[in-house]
């Protein structure tokens, strides 16, 4: 931090934190295929979530929407 006026001697990005993520698919009012990650999760860890954990489990023919709009995003995972 600095000063109001002055530039911060430091760069932080707020990526550095260590965070804990679930990916998982919701049907009807169930969750499945969840996967735990102790990490960001990126374009590649998504992939193989999908490609190796959520395309095995389903067994028969599914239509597949994903959908994280920012205003969606406020209650996917706020409800207890």
């Amino acid at each position: 931090y600095a000063y109001i006026g002055a530039f911060s001697s430091i760069a932080i990005t707020g990526q550095g934190k260590k965070r804990n993520n679930v990916i998982g698919g919701f049907y009807e009012k169930m969750q499945f295929a969840l996967h735990y990650f102790e990490q960001n999760i990126n374009n590649n860890i998504f992939y193989d979530w999908y490609k190796h954990t959520l395309i095995p489990y389903l067994k028969t023919k599914f239509v597949i929407v994903m959908d994280m709009s920012e205003e969606k995003a406020k209650y996917c995972f706020a409800r207890a």
